[in-house]
């Protein structure tokens, strides 16, 4: 077995079929780490949106160590519809 991570918008929520699905093979970082549920994608509106849709599933050869949801604005910009995720990984 070789160490796998996916990365993403998987467009499902943690109460969603797909998200369990998912959890049957892989581990969802933020479930492990940090536990923050706040919204992943914004649509450049952040008010109208509580939609946490971005993840990082690891296989049981990657430990989990920190994940953290990049919600800084650029000069007074986002520069994504959806905030980034930083994440570390030990190997």
């Amino acid at each position: 077995d070789n160490a796998t991570f996916v990365t993403g918008d998987f467009n499902m929520k943690p109460d969603s079929k797909g998200y369990g699905a998912m959890t049957e093979c892989f581990v969802d970082v933020n479930a492990v780490t940090s536990k923050d549920m706040r919204t992943t994608f914004h649509g450049y509106s952040p008010a109208d949106y509580n939609e946490h849709i971005d993840y990082c599933f690891v296989n049981e050869k990657i430990s989990p160590k920190y994940q953290k949801i990049i919600d800084d604005m650029i000069d007074g910009k986002y520069p994504s519809d959806h905030y980034g995720l930083y994440i570390e990984l030990e190997f």
